[in-house]
């Protein structure tokens, strides 16, 4: 039994990761799009490997197995729309775990046996209810989703450090183009190519990013931001570009919220820093893919 159960535990991740993959197109989350053709095809090979193993193991189980007791396992009631409902949570919506609790308070037909206890639980059948409850748990609490605010405090210290992108491109040539087409990390690493920022006054910029306030920043600036990942989530840290509200505007965006922010570039000489003097802030739905690479 135990040897089944890791084959089906092996099974599940080249699962997971194909299924990012290919259906939710969300493996980018967790890596870079240089390391994702050999992911994909290592899952591949996994796949084969436990798709052979599990076969392998379940001719071995089945020939050692009581059938008829499992099978009236399995025509319990409890359990077939607990498994219903654990499903529908994990693929449909979460509120269906919540019935699922339910259904294990206010639900007393355990079995259809005559003889059986109506009690809520029996011990025999704990196993299948934690295996069904796990499957909803991790489906739940494990979504693909990107790294939040509260990483970027913890990498502040790294705000900003992006290698260059297109070192032999002149500043004029740069500026010949269209600007609004420039996502945050082209205006990082040019502004940290060109130490002198008066030139970058009135250019103008669209970006697209999350709300993120460095503890330094007072309350009426604040950081349009991404994550830079250079080889997976793991080693992604902070990018932002500074863009300064009015007073009455300093509490109209959270940290972690998604804008999109159009501008020009001004100058602030006494503080000696460049920032983005907004014409219009929108906001807009977390990105599919949330990260500069």
């Amino acid at each position: 039994m135990k040897v089944l159960f890791s084959s089906l535990s092996m099974l599940s991740i080249p699962v997971w990761v194909l299924w990012a993959y290919f259906f939710q197109n969300s493996l980018s989350v967790y890596s870079t799009q240089t390391y994702q053709r050999a992911i994909v095809l290592s899952s591949f090979a996994l796949l084969c490997i436990s798709l052979f193993r599990l076969i392998f193991e379940s001719r071995k189980f089945l020939k050692n197995v009581d059938v008829y007791r499992i099978k009236s396992v399995f025509k319990n009631r409890y359990l077939q729309i607990f498994f219903l409902f654990s499903l529908a949570a994990v693929f449909v919506n979460r509120a269906f775990l919540i019935f699922g609790f339910l259904l294990m308070i206010f639900y007393k037909n355990i079995s259809q046996e005559k003889n059986e206890s109506k009690k809520l639980t029996q011990l025999k059948d704990l196993p299948l209810v934690f295996l069904t409850f796990l499957v909803s748990v991790f489906g739940i609490i494990f979504p693909s989703s990107s790294i939040s605010v509260a990483v970027a405090n913890q990498r502040a210290y790294n705000l900003n450090t992006l290698p260059p992108r297109n070192s032999n491109v002149s500043i004029s040539d740069f500026f010949a183009t269209n600007t609004l087409d420039f996502s945050i990390g082209d205006w990082v690493s040019i502004l940290n190519q060109n130490t002198d920022h008066l030139q970058f006054i009135n250019q103008e910029v669209k970006v697209e990013g999350f709300v993120y306030r460095p503890h330094n920043l007072p309350q009426n600036l604040f950081l349009i931001s991404r994550f830079v990942v250079r080889c997976c989530a793991a080693d992604a840290t902070p990018i932002g570009l500074p863009v300064l509200l009015g007073q009455s505007e300093s509490s109209l965006y959270r940290d972690g919220q998604w804008l999109r922010v159009q501008g020009i570039f001004d100058y602030d000489r006494e503080n000696d820093f460049l920032y983005i003097k907004p014409q219009l802030i929108e906001q807009i739905e977390p990105l599919t893919n949330p990260y500069v690479y």
